[in-house]
């Protein structure tokens, strides 16, 4: 399988018995749920990570018993040291499948619109393969980050016209 090769392009299941084929197509996966920040910090910058030689936006695993705004702004602190985020609203959230080891996995991830201190300082979870934590602006992230992220992370970024 190539990098960001769809493993589903689309999913079609008769409307009357939606839930049924969804708990289906999810049994056949080990299930997971993230939460994520898209962090702005109020000029029109974004903050990316850059991690396993791909641009990605901070979000990470929910842990037992956090609720997915919990989970996203720990995420953003551990992987970025950023310390001063708030939550705006919760954006649409995303799924994607991937494979470890001989898992399949299907993660959900809910993605909050967040804002942030571009003065505070920045750095990396280096442990978790985060090598560069940026602000990037509009322009930055269609020349840059469009070029090596993920499609999920491009499907959210559209929705802020980047």
């Amino acid at each position: 399988m190539f990098k960001d090769e769809p493993l589903v392009d689309k999913l079609i299941a008769p409307e009357d018995n939606i839930d049924l084929y969804w708990e289906k197509f999810k049994s056949c996966f080990k299930y997971l749920e993230a939460a994520g920040g898209v962090i702005n910090n109020g000029s029109g910058s974004y903050l990316f990570i850059y991690k396993n030689n791909m641009w990605d936006l901070p979000k990470g695993k929910m842990e037992k018993g956090e609720i997915p705004e919990q989970t996203a702004i720990r995420e953003v602190w551990e992987e970025c040291g950023l310390k001063n985020i708030r939550i705006i609203r919760q954006l649409e959230p995303t799924y994607h499948i991937f494979c470890k080891e001989k898992d399949k996995i299907l993660k959900k991830t809910f993605w909050f619109e967040m804002i942030g201190d571009e003065l505070e300082v920045t750095s990396p979870l280096t442990n978790e393969g985060i090598t560069q934590v940026h602000w990037l602006n509009r322009e930055e992230i269609k020349t840059v980050v469009f070029e090596n992220t993920y499609n999920s992370i491009k499907d959210i970024m559209l929705s802020f016209k980047c």
